[in-house]
């Protein structure tokens, strides 16, 4: 069997795993690599950043499902230790790139925590002299020989606790022994609060279910922000509120749909910027007309009375001329026996 590996092994120092949790600890280290030791990425304000879809990032933890991958990135973020920002200048581009806060106080190495635990024994008393093989004694008070490295030597009380409140102390101050907020459930919260903005709008009872929240909170764990979906639903409302045909489509599976989102948010943007003007006032001189089409606009016309030449060529006011009589006698006998002379 060879000893060696078939794949490049993830590898995390447990001390950082202490201090942000194991998965953030197992991400970031894999940030590190792309960032590091490979050319993927881009410069941007003196940084380097890289970015994979939460789809990408998957293929190299397949351990997780996809929403543990993305519920650790974001705990990443709140922790401080990544920033993600969407570089691009095309707002239609909602590609997520991430770089690593190295100034981070979970990241120094300068003190590290709880490096007595388990491995190593205190000093008691803070004695450090080295003293000689023949004279060192075990915890239980037998020669030095097989016990020494097993057993922790007597510690006073007063230093245990003493060490114990440090220890507590630095993993309070580097926020390890607190569980972060759970993502999804302050996703669901923000999910809730544009939901209620859209029934106040439209006067509408959407509950808060999974059918009325899926698109929201999908939108929302793709980066866009709680008042980014409030200014879509406020324009979709000035846009087709007042229309019966496309009322309709103010319910948030419409308005929050994948495909549509981007753009609606688009428009939704350039109305803002304009200071949200009325439907009314909105110009269509400018807006794309499909092939074929043809301005039929009546509104001017005039319907007081009849237009010469409406009624086969003949106003009202002139009456049909009778037509000349039809010539039949050269028509043949047959036919008109057949037709009972209507011919």
């Amino acid at each position: 069997m060879s000893l060696l590996l078939p794949s490049r092994p993830l590898i995390v120092l447990s001390d950082l795993a202490e201090r942000i949790g194991l998965n953030e600890a197992i991400v970031l280290q894999q940030v590190q690599y792309w960032l590091t030791e490979t050319n993927s990425g881009i410069e941007h304000e003196g940084r380097r950043w890289v970015y994979n879809s939460i789809r990408e990032w998957h293929k190299q933890f397949k351990f997780w499902n996809e929403k543990t991958v993305s519920r650790t990135f974001t705990s990443l973020e709140k922790q401080g230790l990544i920033t993600g920002e969407k570089l691009s200048k095309d707002k239609r581009d909602q590609t997520k790139y991430y770089a690593i806060n190295y100034d981070h106080a979970a990241l120094d190495d300068a003190e590290i925590i709880n490096n007595s635990i388990g491995t190593k024994c205190p000093t008691p008393l803070g004695q450090n002299v080295q003293m000689q093989k023949d004279k060192v004694t075990s915890c239980n008070g037998t020669k030095s020989g097989d016990s020494i490295g097993t057993n922790c030597p007597n510690v006073l009380t007063e230093i245990t606790t003493k060490s114990t409140q440090e220890i507590t102390s630095d993993k309070n101050t580097l926020g390890s022994s607190a569980a972060p907020t759970d993502p999804e459930v302050e996703i669901t919260d923000k999910a809730i609060q544009v939901l209620k903005h859209l029934n106040q709008v439209t006067a509408s009872r959407y509950q808060n279910c999974k059918s009325s929240l899926e698109n929201i909170r999908a939108r929302l764990r793709d980066g866009f922000t709680t008042d980014e979906l409030i200014l879509v639903v406020d324009f979709s409302v000035e846009r087709w509120g007042s229309n019966l045909d496309m009322a309709p489509n103010l319910n948030p599976t419409t308005l929050f749909r994948p495909g549509k989102f981007p753009t609606y948010l688009s428009s939704a943007t350039n109305w803002s910027k304009a200071s949200r003007p009325p439907r009314a006032q909105w110009s269509t001189a400018n807006q794309a007309k499909p092939k074929g089409y043809v301005d039929m606009d009546f509104s001017k016309q005039d319907y007081s009375s009849i237009p010469t030449g409406f009624r086969n060529g003949y106003s009202s006011e002139q009456p049909r001329e009778q037509a000349a009589p039809v010539d039949r006698s050269d028509l043949p006998k047959w036919l008109l026996e057949r037709t009972g002379g209507a011919v």
